[in-house]
């Protein structure tokens, strides 16, 4: 690429941009014309704004049909002036004047038809004995049909006798020239491809060789011509292609055997990298459309396709990766090689025992390693199951971990559970929730929490495990139990026992033991605590402290529509009331929200916004913990009372959650949506 001194230098040796404007004129002579400048359809009939460059004003023109003037609707009525050119397939008893919608680029009428307002100018300069082929394309700016100033807008500089030192060049409209990345620099001057006009004019000035003069009859081949200069340089000195002449360099392959089979990759072990290419013939030459490099050493995944000629590196699709029957085709070689050692071919046996032609599954698990060394290590001990998952992050692993049990997150003991029972993802993720409070979970209360409790929120036993200190087995046990014993849902059971655990603490400043742990009856233990915990609350001076801060940074969240409207608490007294009004706990919640810890919501009635309805509480993290309106009752209990007010509630909080970008929990029927 030139540098800036260099083509600065060069550029001005060329025809100055007033030369330029002269050059054009003395050989197209621009007039004045009449100007179609804006147009628009309304009652079946076009309202035509035109512009009289004679005398500079406006007037309309309604015509029926488009682009259809006659010959005295072309005639400005405040000067008088008019124009008449005709195009082949205008009708001959017609009379037209000058499209231009386009008010930057006006088009110019030189007395016989439009011509568009570019110019692709071809020269040679020399510049400290070096000659430099330039080719510039420029648009023209006019003012009542005549040029007033002009902009390059596209420029080509080509040495004649190097390939790779040329410039790129495009005006920037403040006057200012700078260097383009384009590849195709053809598309500048050609095609309209930018919605700019296409090229019309053209002048090869005397400065260029006598045999590029004689095809000025046919501009496509000269701008060809020099176009094609220029994109075997970018080509060949492209980063893309510096690149990969220096894989060829770094990865070294045999010589293409004599004879090559179409259907049969090639496949070659080089110890510390490994080769797979096919091939084509054309011609009756053979000739490579593949290759595939593998490198564990260097961590490197690269595909390389042959596109008409030219290479091209694909390694971040896997549109051109080699197929699985492809590589059981190449086993023979591969198999020894260390791609075989790493066990590409026992992943195929245990993920498909059929191969189709169409999957990639070995290429696939090939440079998943490079990017998850973990993926190898769960094939070797069985858990290939776990592989997809892990790759597209589905499954949280700690890589920089020495153990593989630690990089899954686990303790060694759930670690020997998850190969005994061979989990799948859904339950390796669940495992993972439950290892924070059982490092050894029981076989009996895993599977019964995943067969009988599996809604049950493993936020909430987590919290109730850190005040606890319970074990999954002793937390499932005891919900079981209030199941079967007093008719308790299981996923109000862990809500309804961490509020309680949470309340005790904060009422009587200790932890519950023995039986005050596990009351008969959960949710009058509940009630009645949470009834005495308000009334405590509200007697304490830090309830009085002000909200403003917390309400500021999350006003965006308040929201009405319909029927409902959300709205956040004023002061922690509000909390309270909220609680002893529907009769569940939120109230011990304030210090969770002044520590920035959750976020509660109140949803309201229109019409009733004093009275309380429902109450949310939000995680900050774009997910609504839980929704409780009277007795810690759901939405979902609304069916029961008012179908139409559960279905229309469930709307308006679909609706909320999407504007604000938060899950609310709730799946509709598709009827409600």
């Amino acid at each position: 690429m030139l540098k800036k001194k260099l083509y600065s230098e060069i550029l001005k040796q060329a025809l100055t941009r007033i030369q330029v404007m002269r050059l054009f004129t003395e050989l197209y002579h621009p007039k004045p014309a009449i100007r179609i400048i804006n147009r628009n359809y309304h009652q079946k009939a076009y309202t035509n704004e035109l512009v009289c460059d004679q005398c500079g004003k406006t007037f309309e023109v309604i015509t029926e049909s488009y682009n259809k003037l006659l010959k005295e609707q072309c005639i400005c009525p405040h000067c008088g002036f008019s124009i008449e050119y005709q195009l082949p397939y205008y009708k001959s008893n017609l009379s037209y004047v000058v499209d231009d919608y386009k008010k930057e680029y006006g088009y110019i009428f030189d007395g016989e038809r439009t011509r568009e307002s570019t110019f692709i100018l071809f020269e040679n300069v020399v510049w400290e004995g070096k000659e430099y082929r330039i080719l510039r394309r420029f648009f023209f700016e006019l003012e009542r049909g005549q040029i007033s100033g002009v902009r390059m807008y596209r420029c080509l500089i080509i040495p004649e006798d190097e390939k790779n030192d040329y410039a790129t060049l495009f005006d920037n409209s403040n006057g200012e020239i700078a260097v383009s990345r384009t590849e195709n620099p053809y598309e500048w001057f050609c095609t309209s491809r930018y919605e700019l006009p296409n090229m019309e004019n053209y002048y090869v000035h005397e400065s260029v060789a006598p045999a590029l003069r004689e095809e000025k009859d046919d501009e496509q081949k000269l701008i060809c011509k020099w176009c094609k200069l220029l994109d075997e340089s970018v080509r060949y000195y492209s980063k893309e292609a510096v690149t990969i002449r220096s894989v060829f360099g770094q990865y070294p392959v045999a010589p293409i055997p004599e004879i090559v089979k179409y259907d049969v990759p090639y496949a070659e072990d080089h110890g510390d990298y490994v080769v797979m290419r096919s091939f084509d013939n054309r011609e009756e030459n053979t000739y490579e459309k593949r290759r595939w490099i593998y490198s564990v050493k260097n961590r490197e995944s690269i595909l390389l396709v042959d596109y008409w000629g030219n290479w091209k590196d694909y390694s971040n699709e896997d549109g051109y990766a080699f197929k699985d029957d492809e590589f059981i085709k190449a086993r023979p070689v591969l198999e020894q090689s260390m791609i075989g050692k790493m066990g590409v071919y026992q992943y195929l046996e245990n993920v498909d025992n059929v191969f189709r032609h169409d999957t990639k599954k070995a290429h696939y698990y090939l440079t998943a390693i490079l990017e998850k060394p973990i993926v190898e290590s769960l094939l070797k001990v069985g858990l290939e199951q776990l592989i997809p998952d892990v790759v597209s992050n589905n499954i949280v692993i700690r890589p920089r971990e020495k153990t593989l049990w630690q990089k899954l997150v686990l303790s060694k003991e759930n670690f020997q559970f998850l190969l005994e029972e061979k989990l799948g993802a859904d339950d390796m993720k669940k495992l993972q929730e439950i290892n924070s409070m059982d490092s050894a979970v029981d076989r009996k209360a895993f599977y019964k929490w995943q067969e009988q409790f599996f809604s049950a929120d493993a936020y909430h036993l987590n919290l109730i495990h850190e005040k606890t200190g319970l074990h999954l087995k002793e937390m499932i046990e005891y919900i079981e139990s209030t199941y079967y014993t007093q008719g308790c849902d299981c996923v109000d059971a862990v809500q309804l026992w961490n509020d309680y655990i949470s309340m005790f603490h904060e009422y009587f400043d200790r932890g519950p033991k023995g039986e005050e742990l596990y009351p008969d009856s959960l949710k009058k233990a509940h009630d009645v605590l949470a009834m005495q915990n308000n009334k405590w609350l509200l007697q304490q001076n830090s309830v009085g402290r002000s909200f403003r801060e917390i309400n500021e940074k999350w006003q965006k969240l308040e929201y009405e529509s319909g029927d409902f409207l959300i709205v956040l608490p004023k002061n922690s007294r509000e909390v309270v009331l909220e609680g002893q009004a529907l009769h569940h706990c939120v109230g011990t919640y304030v210090k969770d929200i002044v520590n920035g810890n959750c976020l509660i919501l109140f949803i309201r009635r229109k019409g009733k916004e004093e009275k309380p309805f429902f109450t949310m509480e939000y995680d900050l993290q774009g997910s609504i913990r839980q929704i409780k309106g009277m007795s810690n009752h759901t939405i979902s209990d609304l069916s029961g009372i008012d179908l139409k007010l559960k279905e229309t509630l469930e709307r308006f909080l679909m609706k909320w959650g999407k504007k604000n970008k938060i899950d609310v929990g709730i799946q509709p029927d598709r009827e409600a949506v």
